[in-house]
């Protein structure tokens, strides 16, 4: 599922445009100056006004259903990024520097028993534990991110009511960062991202990286998820 992106945007007209739709929008809520431009909160997203530039951050998917989400699959994805620019008036060439993607697993038990046994992940030198509820390892532009989504729902109420709180939901993704964002060769871009291989891509990346973390031993198994097929048998 694709989730959070960060854009860059230095094209004046481009950017005339994004204030002009910010400005009469009723989604915009608390847009207040700063000493380097401004600060906006359109819907979800959060954007940075500054001389001569633009900074969008926000999740795609949050921003096209309007609540948070179990999961979006591939034709979800597509469409929350067509909405995303549709909004906004970006064009799809437009690379993403920074990229957020996750799914959610069910486990056989709370997710903090995973969260508390995960001791390491090779290539990753940083470690940080929140609370014992949610781990993250980290390199340079690159970081994993695990924590309990059953707390994260059950503190976004009332737009999560429908979702019950005892799921056992281990929330696992991968953040992406200062990707290359130049107009000859941009890793992402919005276009890039409707791509069923670029999704199938990161599916993999995501399946490989999980397998690099290392557990304390524990008495339940530790969800395998080697391929993007044994990926999607564990997908809820």
């Amino acid at each position: 599922m694709l989730d959070k992106v960060t854009i860059n945007i230095t094209d004046p007209s481009l950017i005339s445009s994004i204030i002009d739709i910010i400005g009469t929008s009723d989604k915009t809520t608390q847009l207040r100056e700063t000493p380097s431009g401004f600060k906006a909160n359109f819907a979800n997203l959060l954007i940075i006004g500054r001389q001569k530039s633009l900074t969008i951050t926000g999740s795609i998917t949050k921003l096209g259903l309007g609540v948070n989400s179990i999961n979006a699959d591939k034709a979800q994805n597509k469409k929350h990024i067509q909405d995303f620019a549709e909004e906004l008036g970006l064009p799809l060439s437009t690379p993403v520097r920074d990229l957020e993607f996750g799914f959610n697993l069910a486990m056989p038990c709370s997710a903090n028993v995973y969260l508390e046994a995960m001791e390491k992940a090779s290539g990753y030198l940083d470690v940080y534990t929140h609370s014992n509820k949610a781990k993250y390892f980290q390199k340079s532009n690159i970081h994993l991110r695990f924590y309990n989504k059953d707390d994260h729902f059950s503190n976004s109420l009332p737009v999560t009511a429908h979702i019950p709180s005892n799921l056992n939901i281990l929330r696992y993704e991968i953040r992406l960062l200062k990707q290359d964002v130049s107009a000859e060769n941009p890793t992402y871009t919005l276009a890039s991202l409707q791509l069923n291989s670029v999704q199938d891509e990161l599916i993999a990346l995501w399946a490989r990286e999980f397998n690099k973390v290392i557990f304390r031993p524990l008495s339940i198994p530790v969800t395998p998820l080697s391929s993007p097929k044994a990926l999607f048998n564990h997908l809820i």
